[in-house]
């Protein structure tokens, strides 16, 4: 395979391509293309450190060798080495170890001591937001200037209309935080890849880097805590680094914070409250429905840290959604689990009592399934 990069300008923007092609037939496998919004001038970059992570899931499909018909760093080299030994432990079925070969080395100049950190709306963002900017947080606070926020990744490119009335609901949040709002689009997901749960981390780390003449840092919030990880999620306080050069480090920042933390510090902030977009599932992209799992999520969230019918849902939660609940993964499990234990003082409200006696069945379940898989171990072995 080989990588080619090209830069244009063009209606206020400036777009970058990255097109994999096969050497024998000229064939273009894919065409991956990264657009910036108002930012016409934006300069060529010193390396193709970005743009190969920004690819590199997909030729992990394919394995073998990647020439890149550009520069790269030692140290961007080095560190893939060792994000793909991860991956093709994770996804061996899906993932190949693909021999990165560079046409030249290049470091990128020294920039700022500043940061810059992908921002949905959500809640996991939204705090990580809040936390560098209006914390107090003494020297442990990041450098925290600006926000990237992605047109083609939660909401679809022909959403248009959904993701600008996304943008303007965050608006007020943003401004009142004074960060640097970047518009980037990007048709990233029509590629071929393991799955988008698999790669969400390495496309948004190569997104970051395509500000690294700005900033030394990118920042990608946590969604899972330390003691409940999930390593094939995507994005995880283990694999993110590892996607960060000499001259652009990444940090996955906040996972010693579980969902309902985060949520309290939302809550206290009325602006973020108001702005807080967790839905991905909704038939509107930019509102949050109220009835899938991540909405009910939220909702039992907000009610466990005494903040019912935040505004940033159109109607208070349904209980009757809670019978419904079923998580797709121990640690979704044990994300409600950590919401009773928070909430001990509200042992009679009744989403609690719902939520109480849904656990208790699904734990049931999970139980009686755990033991006919074992009998089966059992009898099988024979």
């Amino acid at each position: 395979m080989v990588l080619t990069f090209r830069q244009e300008n063009a209606d206020g923007c400036a777009r970058r391509f990255a097109t994999v092609t096969l050497p024998r037939n000229k064939e273009v496998i894919a065409d991956a293309w990264i657009e910036f919004v108002g930012e016409p001038g934006l300069p060529l970059p010193a390396n193709l450190d970005g743009l190969v992570i920004f690819v590199l899931f997909f030729c992990m499909t394919r394995g073998g060798r990647l020439l890149v018909e550009g520069p790269m760093s030692a140290s961007m080299l080095r560190s893939l080495r060792h994000f793909q030994q991860a991956w093709t432990r994770l996804k061996p079925k899906r993932c190949r170890f693909v021999e990165i070969v560079p046409a030249s080395f290049a470091d990128a100049p020294p920039a700022d001591d500043r940061a810059i950190v992908a921002f949905s709306g959500g809640i996991d963002s939204t705090f990580l937001a809040l936390q560098h900017t209006l914390d107090d947080l003494g020297t442990a606070r990041y450098p925290l200037t600006d926000l990237m926020f992605v047109h083609g990744l939660d909401i679809p490119l022909e959403q248009s209309e959904a993701f600008a009335k996304a943008m303007e609901r965050s608006r007020e949040f943003v401004e009142s935080t004074s960060l640097r709002l970047r518009t980037v689009r990007t048709n990233v997901r029509k590629l071929d890849v393991p799955s988008w749960e698999a790669v969400h981390g390495a496309v948004i780390g190569g997104l970051l880097h395509q500000f690294s003449h700005e900033f030394s840092l990118g920042m990608i919030a946590s969604t899972n805590t330390y003691e409940n990880l999930r390593l094939d999620l995507g994005s995880s306080p283990i694999v993110d680094p590892l996607l960060g050069s000499k001259s652009f480090s990444i940090v996955h920042d906040g996972a010693a914070y579980r969902r309902v933390d985060k949520v309290r510090r939302v809550a206290a902030n009325p602006l973020a409250t108001k702005s807080a977009r967790v839905c991905w599932q909704g038939s509107n992209w930019s509102r949050n429905c109220g009835v899938c799992d991540k909405c009910v999520q939220t909702q039992l969230d907000f009610l466990a840290v005494g903040k019912p019918n935040p505004e940033c849902f159109d109607r208070p939660l349904d209980l009757r959604l809670i019978k419904k609940i079923s998580p797709t993964s121990p640690t979704r499990l044990r994300g409600y689990e950590y919401l009773l234990e928070v909430s001990k003082d509200r042992q009679t409200e009744p989403w609690r009592v719902a939520l109480e006696k849904r656990l208790r069945q699904l734990r049931f379940k999970r139980g009686y399934q755990a033991m006919r898989n074992g009998l089966a171990d059992i009898l099988g072995s024979d």
